[in-house]
């Protein structure tokens, strides 16, 4: 299967934490790990579209990758 996810706006040991936003943030990036763990296999490829962290720049925004972040998940094809 192909997925495409973006606007992840995760903040892991920042001090951007999303759930400033309301309720619904809360555990968010928690969450995107539980369901990227349910959904994604071997055999997906993923197409981060952007958005993925609050990086400023391209160095600190490469360390939020879901491979990065979900060190042992299925896929291995992201674009």
């Amino acid at each position: 299967a192909i997925f495409a996810i973006s606007d992840l706006h995760l903040s892991l040991g920042g001090d951007k934490p999303m759930d400033v936003f309301g309720r619904s943030w809360d555990n968010h990036a928690s969450r995107i790990e539980e369901n990227w763990r349910k959904t994604v296999t071997s055999n997906d490829t993923v197409v981060i579209a952007g958005d993925i962290s609050w990086g400023m720049d391209f160095e600190e925004a490469k360390s939020f990758t879901p491979t990065v972040i979900f060190p042992d998940t299925a896929t291995n094809k992201l674009i």
